[in-house]
């Protein structure tokens, strides 16, 4: 048979270990109204399957698993994960907008300043 009891021979597959990554995360949401709600569910499930991908299989066994906190470590990369893809999001929904009509602005934009100076930009061709 085998060489000692099933929660030593057996480990979790990709998915139990996903489930109690998603369990110990604890995601719920408070308010129905949070900012950027579907891109922040998809940064979430990104980061857990580049964190976790199907092919990974280095969880030990369900004893290991259980004991050596395997669960807090995964769960700590996939916070880390998630807080640098969400601040991107935050610089490119919040930020970006604001330095682009900074410079841009037609009427009073930097770099559109510095372009009417040296081309014919905003000048009469009479």
């Amino acid at each position: 048979m085998f060489g000692g009891p099933w929660y030593e021979c057996q480990g979790p597959s990709v998915a139990d270990v996903r489930k109690d990554v998603l369990n110990y995360l604890n995601i719920i949401k408070v308010d129905d109204n949070i900012e950027f709600e579907t891109e922040k569910a998809k940064i979430i499930k990104d980061a857990i399957v580049k964190i976790i991908p199907d092919n990974r299989n280095d969880f030990g066994s369900w004893r290991g698993y259980q004991t050596f906190g395997i669960i807090k470590e995964i769960s700590q990369e996939i916070i880390e994960e998630v807080k640098k893809k969400y601040s991107l999001l935050i610089i490119e929904k919040k930020l970006l907008p604001h330095i682009m009509y900074y410079l841009y602005n037609p009427s009073t934009g930097i770099i559109v300043k510095k372009r009417s100076k040296s081309t014919s930009i905003g000048k009469s061709t009479s």
